[in-house]
Formats: C-alpha cells, sequence, structure tokens
C-alpha cells in the first residue's frame, strides 16, 4: 500500500509494450462501486473473493503488466496464480516513507480507524513472507519511479 504499485506498473508497462492492467480499478468497474464501498457494504472476505475471480480471469496470453492490491498475496491461490503465469515483483519500500505517503490518505479501507503508522507496521510484518515467496524484490526506496521500472524491465526481458 503505498508503495507505488499503479506508477511503476505503468511506466513498466509502456516500457515493455504490454497492456497495463490495475486490479483495484478493474474491480471497481465491474462491481460499479468504489473499493471502501465495497469494503463497507460486503467486506473485506467477499472483496478478496472478487479479487481472486478477477485475477483468474485475466487471460496470460496477454502479456498483461498488471499492479494488484498488497493484500493479494494473503490467498495461497492468488500467489499460485501469480507465480504460474508471469514474474511477480515485490515492490519494497521502506515503512517510514509508506506512513509519510499515507498519513493523508484516506482512500485505503484498511487504514480506517486506527493509527495508520501502526496498521501499516503490522500489515506489512504481515505480508512481507508472502511478498518475498517466488517474487523479484525491487528496493523502490532507492529509485525513482522510471528508474524502478527500468530495474523490472532490465529483469523481464
Amino acid at each position: 500500500m503505498g508503495c507505488g504499485k499503479t506508477t511503476i506498473g505503468k511506466l513498466t508497462a509502456q516500457r515493455l509494450g504490454r497492456p497495463f492492467i490495475d486490479l483495484d480499478e478493474k474491480i471497481e468497474e465491474l462491481e460499479n462501486r468504489t473499493i471502501n464501498e465495497i469494503f463497507d457494504e460486503d467486506g473485506e472476505d467477499y472483496f478478496r473473493k472478487v479479487e481472486t475471480q478477477v485475477l483468474k480471469d485475466l487471460d496470460p496470453q496477454k502479456n498483461l503488466v498488471i499492479a494488484t492490491g498488497g493484500g493479494i498475496v494473503l490467498n495461497e491461490e492468488n500467489r499460485n496464480t501469480m507465480k504460474d503465469n508471469g514474474v511477480i515483483v515485490y515492490l519494497n519500500a521502506p515503512i517510514d516513507e509508506l506512513v509519510s505517503r499515507l498519513k493523508d490518505d484516506d482512500d485505503r479501507p484498511l487504514l480506517h480507524g486506527e493509527s495508520k503508522g501502526d496498521k501499516l507496521r503490522e500489515l506489512y510484518e504481515e505480508r512481507q513472507p508472502y511478498y518475498l515467496d517466488g517474487s523479484v524484490e525491487i528496493k523502490t526506496g532507492n529509485f525513482t519511479p522510471l528508474q524502478a521500472a527500468k530495474e523490472i524491465v532490465s529483469i523481464v526481458k
């Protein structure tokens, strides 16, 4: 959350000449409501089911660059789908940088009602082993978005 998946994903797709999909945007389009509305009205479990289905429905033959939500890795089926269909890139930003980037962001349903810094640290620690499983790690704190995209392109090619 806040590590630059969409920005870096778009830049990477442009450089590879591939289509880009932001999975959260695709879900919002299919559900005709925002991620916040989905969480508020139907809860996280429902959102995760939709997220899994949308991921499975993407055609791997299209060589897409996909930005997923950070929680997608919590489901083993999602991790396997991603591993089976492409290169997984983990954009690892320093936690203090994420806290700074997201301090005024109210569009993150998992950060509602708690100390954003504490919740981000909790999510980071919970998800870190999954992020590292089968992925290429790019430490975005060391790169601009363009530099990170160029690094990903060099790995994918």
